[in-house]
């Protein structure tokens, strides 16, 4: 390893005209030199393409890359192709890091060879939120104990990573990939894959600014329960076991499969107002608790709903 390794930061960027140029500047604006940004481009409609280049001409170590829409796991899997850094991180082109972001999961990696993977908390902020200025603040290398080392079953049962609080090292990369069928919960099909098989290191500190947008794809009604499919094919591959003995009953399991589809449930009738969806989605929350009173309570509001279209 060098004595100032090489960062290589992942950038994917759909219609993000609005937030790119702050994203890379909180990038830029590192207390940590060595960095090279590969922005891809998933075939914005904006001025996406624009930006990037102003900021290549301007900044020696920004580089860019525009590919067909295929969404941000074919964006970020193309960004993971053209790295060259010892370490490798992602950031979505509308979010942001604090200035020591990257010297903090540096030295921490360097420092602690028994781990490939360091992350840690993140905020929620508005969509205009800015940082003003290169903060000074330092962020603690304090492990999260709770968080860190084997925590495959952790993953199951919810605790939640943001992809883009995430530092690896380079000899784990062809292990890291994003399922490009996935449209959403593809960050946790890799977080499952990773705690499956690697220890991780949590810091207790907030390495990012995660802007919440009321259009997010994560409000909208999906045609498929992918956080279900994701769940159930990873323990399918890996089990209900982790590697520190740490064991979930398939009962327990089950019970995440019925919240996994009432949610996706839930969505369909708040969101979408597709009424025969959710009573499908439903139906298979029932299969996992066949006693459960609130699905069934969904199934007739949908079956109103329904009934009371024709009628109109």
């Amino acid at each position: 390893m060098s004595l100032s390794p090489l960062i290589s930061v992942v950038i994917p960027a759909y219609n993000c005209e609005q937030y790119l140029k702050a994203t890379v500047l909180s990038i830029i604006e590192q207390t940590y030199n060595n960095i090279e940004i590969i922005i891809i481009n998933d075939g914005s409609s904006d001025s996406t393409e624009t930006i990037s280049q102003k900021l290549v001409q301007r900044f020696f170590n920004v580089f860019y890359f525009k590919q067909v829409n295929s969404g941000v796991s074919s964006a970020r899997n193309n960004g993971l192709t053209k790295c060259n850094g010892d370490y490798i991180c992602f950031l979505d082109g509308d979010d942001l890091w604090p200035a020591t972001k990257i010297a903090a999961q540096v030295e921490f990696l360097e420092n602690n060879p028994q781990y490939n993977f360091v992350c840690g908390d993140y905020l929620e902020v508005d969509h205009d939120f800015q940082i003003n200025g290169r903060s000074a603040s330092i962020i603690s290398q304090n492990l999260d104990l709770e968080k860190s080392g084997w925590v495959y079953c952790k993953q199951l049962k919810g605790m939640h990573i943001h992809i883009i609080t995430l530092m690896f090292r380079r000899n784990v990369l062809n292990e890291i990939y994003f399922d490009s069928g996935l449209k959403i919960a593809e960050d946790y099909d890799l977080w499952l894959r990773i705690t499956a098989n690697y220890q991780i290191a949590f810091l207790d500190a907030c390495l990012a600014y995660y802007r919440r947008h009321p259009n997010s794809i994560m409000t909208k009604p999906q045609n498929k329960c992918y956080h279900a499919i994701v769940l159930e094919r990873n323990v399918m591959k890996f089990g209900l076991k982790c590697k520190n003995g740490e064991e979930i009953s398939r009962s327990e399991f089950s019970g995440y499969l019925y919240d996994a589809w009432f949610s996706h449930g839930y969505l369909l009738y708040h969101s979408g107002k597709l009424y025969s969806q959710c009573i499908k989605a439903q139906l298979q929350a029932l299969r996992f608790k066949p006693y459960a009173i609130t699905p069934w309570k969904y199934i007739i509001a949908s079956l109103t709903m329904l009934v009371f279209a024709k009628q109109t």
